[in-house]
């Protein structure tokens, strides 16, 4: 061994002697943790809520209590109507109304009009409201206002030339009109 090498590792040798002795005597001075078996009492603060909870529960039977006597005086009810009582499918709500919105007349297909006579009406094409669009192998189909076309039919004035996922291309004359899904 050369005398560099001797004088490295003793200076090894005596850097870990004074570690091994500092942690010693650190740990000396660290205080021993105590264990307590008193049972710690509860803070202030729970119970206060304890106590907030209970007088809140109190407060709310005794509502109660005294309302007993007012929910039974609701008077009587309307019966029942025998349809609403045979009905064994799902239907819309019965009983709520349904709202007849009327914008403008109702588009009507097209061998119900005369095309000569008349003047195409935009009010017509806002009318039509297109639900959704089908795949069914090779055929697309588009159901609006709950009726079903596919391309080449006609509503009105309007001919469906073109049906995409998200939109359908009407024509009428030479003008293409763009009309969205669910619009």
């Amino acid at each position: 061994m050369t005398n560099r090498l001797k004088l490295l590792t003793t200076g090894l040798v005596l850097s870990l002697i004074f570690a091994v002795n500092d942690y010693y005597q650190m740990s000396q001075k660290r205080p021993k943790p105590r264990v307590t078996t008193r049972k710690a009492k509860p803070s202030i603060q729970k119970i206060r809520k304890k106590s907030n909870i209970s007088r809140q529960k109190k407060v709310i039977e005794e509502a109660a209590k005294s309302n007993l006597s007012a929910m039974d005086t609701h008077g009587e009810f309307l019966e029942i109507p025998e349809e609403i009582l045979q009905m064994s499918q799902w239907n819309r709500n019965p009983f709520i109304q349904k709202k007849n919105l009327k914008l403008g007349s109702e588009p009507e297909i097209i061998s119900n009009r005369n095309l000569k006579e008349e003047q195409p009406r935009m009010a017509d094409f806002e009318l039509l409201k297109i639900e959704s669009v089908a795949k069914l192998d090779d055929k697309v189909y588009v159901i609006i206002n709950g009726n079903r076309y596919e391309e080449g039919d006609r509503i009105d004035r309007y001919m469906i030339e073109d049906i995409y996922d998200d939109r359908v291309v009407f024509l009428l004359g030479d003008t293409r009109v763009l009309k969205g899904v669910g619009k």
